[in-house]
């Protein structure tokens, strides 16, 4: 059982910008022998409305993987973004 953390912290985002786009993120290290592709899961939260979309569970058919996105938003800090990735793969 692997496990991966990736974060990735967005200080400045204009205010032009009505929705903030979270970047996609490589779901594993390690392409698959089957697809040869990678995987990526992307989230997004748009601001104006405040509505929150979270991509969690997702088990994957060839490889068996399942990556949990939590997306985390501060209100505070309308111009900050935190995004934890976390991934748990079955070996």
């Amino acid at each position: 059982m692997k496990l991966k953390t990736i974060r990735v912290s967005i200080d400045r985002i204009p205010e032009s910008y009505g929705q903030v786009t979270a970047l996609p993120l490589v779901v594993s290290g390690q392409r698959s022998a089957v697809s040869g592709q990678w995987s990526a899961v992307s989230g997004q939260r748009s601001v104006v409305s405040g509505q929150r979309s979270a991509v969690s569970g997702q088990r994957s058919a060839v490889s068996g993987q399942r990556s949990v996105v939590s997306l985390f938003y501060s209100k505070a800090e309308r111009a900050r973004v935190c995004l934890a990735h976390k991934l748990i793969a079955d070996s």
